[in-house]
């Protein structure tokens, strides 16, 4: 290289590029320090919970944060809604577009270096969940067009468990016992418990049916159905 004017560029995938216009010594080394600039956006999201039960409407907070040196452009949200919740409203500063059934996009626009912006996204568990569903997993990501050092902290997910349904138990007892002879009357005396939530809805309570060859006896509100007898509602206590 000749001495006189020249210029440099330095490049890093991740960094923005630096240009510089160094003049070149015709005798020893030229040393130019060039400082390489990216915005290292972050993304976070949480609802403050980490359980959920069927039909409740969960706030999830989505929070991006810039943590680099320079301007962040361009930033774009996205949240990928799993099965069984379903996008209700948000508050963020633009309307989000809404490409599929379960992603919703949020354009940003811009942050400064060392700057950050929130948005509250509101979202419904439904009221209904098959056997085997035990957890709701809200996925978001971020991009942008300006350069990042770091695209692991790009995405972030919250996760709740949920019960699909009340995990119930019976306890059934045998407490005449004196009543031995054939054609006698016995009484059994039956418990439940809901052992975890959530709650059965109060619209419906638990129905137990009753079959056998004894003659039962002892049931308020019990009725006859064929063999068997029908006790509704059956009365449960709830164990924490």
């Amino acid at each position: 290289m000749t001495a006189g004017s020249a210029t440099v560029t330095a490049a890093l995938t991740g960094y923005q590029n630096v240009t510089a216009t160094p003049v070149i010594l015709d005798i020893g080394p030229t040393t130019q320090n060039l400082a390489l600039g990216t915005a290292d956006l972050v993304i976070m999201k949480s609802d403050g919970k980490t359980e959920a039960q069927p039909g409740e409407i969960l706030d999830y907070v989505l929070t991006v944060v810039n943590q680099g040196s320079i301007l962040a452009t361009g930033i774009t949200v996205t949240d990928t809604f799993p099965s069984y919740l379903t996008y209700v409203d948000d508050d963020a500063t633009v309307t989000p577009s809404h490409p599929t059934a379960a992603v919703y996009v949020w354009a940003l626009g811009d942050l400064a270096a060392g700057a950050s912006l929130s948005f509250t996204l509101r979202a419904q568990v439904a009221s209904a969940l098959p056997d085997g569903v035990t957890a709701v997993s809200n996925y978001a990501n971020l991009s942008a067009t300006s350069p990042d050092r770091d695209r692991t902290n790009n995405e972030v997910s919250d996760v709740d468990t949920v019960t699909a349904h009340p995990d119930l138990t019976l306890a059934k007892t045998f407490r005449n016992h004196a009543a031995r002879r054939y054609g006698s009357t016995v009484t059994y005396e039956l418990s439940g418990a809901i052992l975890d939530t959530p709650r059965p809805p109060r619209s419906s309570s638990p129905t137990l049916l009753i079959c056998g060859h004894s003659t039962l006896a002892g049931l308020p509100g019990s009725r006859s159905t064929g063999g068997c007898r029908q006790r509704s509602p059956l009365s449960l206590s709830r164990i924490s």
